[in-house]
């Protein structure tokens, strides 16, 4: 069910999983600054996170903000942009320091979007990528289907074997 779309001024990336878990354990789990790392090791188009820091509020609400560190040194700003438990979670993703990030996006805003029926809850996540100026919406969208798609399988993938694990 992952798939990427074209607009005319992002590219967004879509990725789905259903897990046997209480929507609220998922909501928690995205909240976990301590799973964070675990579960964002894996190679993809961000390097891995090795930490956050500068953390502005207690990542519960809108505002609340922090960095973001990388395996390769580089890093980022994140701000919670929408926290409604136990429905969605809203994410921006801005200041890269990594050239190749800078020079490809100016923005990533994500989204977590949760359902439950009585016994899977489902994890609809959405990344929408801003393109820097001078980056083609179609080498993004190949970018999409190459990169970050395959990556966020593989953290869907831990995001599952983390859940089943509690």
């Amino acid at each position: 069910m992952a798939h990427v779309t074209t607009s005319d001024s992002a590219v967004e990336c879509f990725a789905t999983l259903a897990v046997p878990v209480a929507v609220d354990a998922v909501w928690e789990l995205l909240h976990d600054e301590a799973v964070l790392a675990k579960i964002l090791a894996g190679d993809g188009p961000l390097p891995p996170v090795t930490g956050v820091t500068d953390i502005d509020g207690a990542w519960a609400r809108a505002g609340d903000s922090r960095s973001i560190e990388f395996a390769d040194g580089s890093g980022a700003h994140e701000e919670l942009v929408l926290d409604e438990r136990p429905t969605q979670v809203r994410y921006r993703i801005t200041g890269f320091t990594s050239k190749a990030l800078a020079a490809t996006l100016s923005q990533v805003d994500g989204a977590f979007l949760l359902t439950h029926d009585g016994c899977t809850t489902t994890l609809n996540w959405r990344y929408t990528l801003h393109p820097s100026p001078g980056t083609s919406l179609s080498a993004l969208a190949a970018a999409g289907r190459q990169s970050w798609l395959p990556y966020m399988g593989r953290i869907l993938d831990a995001i599952n074997v983390e859940l089943l694990d509690r």
